[in-house]
């Protein structure tokens, strides 16, 4: 019977990936940033399915989740900002993502569990604009483009979060 050298728990992969997380945050602007990008998302999904899939959920188990999915994805957002995009771009966009993913929670634990909605920005969708970022960072002479990325995130975020209460909104009425 082969047994692993390492047992990991499923609620580690989370640390793990927020671990990443701040290795991208600190290795921004290197190409190879990317990896620690790649590597903190796959982390973090990856506990989300193991709970999903796997184990039952507890509320601390999923309230710890979702702080540190939130706490990574302040990383990210420290990642933007080493890029060179400025401050009201990065608080934007960032507080846009924090006021959907509470409304998604506050939505969920007053009973809707269906919003027939998947928000147009997810977590995903932000580490794919943040590696998108880096990759234009490391091939365009002029580095303004980060910054139209970051506005560009900006704004469809804001058009996600709008449709998230336009739902919601509509179940409770």
């Amino acid at each position: 019977m082969n047994r692993p050298i390492v047992k990991i728990m499923p609620s580690q992969y989370n640390f793990m990936g927020l671990i990443a997380a701040c290795i991208t945050a600190a290795t921004v602007p290197h190409w190879w940033s990317e990896i620690f990008l790649i590597l903190s998302l796959v982390l973090g999904g990856f506990q989300g399915r193991w709970i999903t899939l796997r184990s039952p959920t507890s509320p601390f188990g999923t309230t710890i989740s979702s702080v540190i999915n939130r706490v990574t994805e302040v990383f990210w957002a420290i990642a933007f900002y080493r890029l060179g995009t400025p401050l009201t771009w990065v608080f934007a966009f960032a507080a846009l993502a924090v006021f959907q993913e509470y409304a998604r929670a506050k939505i969920t634990s007053i009973g809707i569990q269906n919003i027939d909605l998947d928000p147009i920005v997810n977590r995903q969708t932000r580490a794919s604009f943040l590696f998108l970022a880096i990759l234009i960072y490391q091939y365009s002479p002029s580095h303004s483009w980060v910054t139209v990325i970051a506005a560009l995130l900006t704004v469809v975020q804001a058009l996600s979060f709008l449709l998230l209460l336009r739902a919601s909104y509509q179940r409770l009425h």
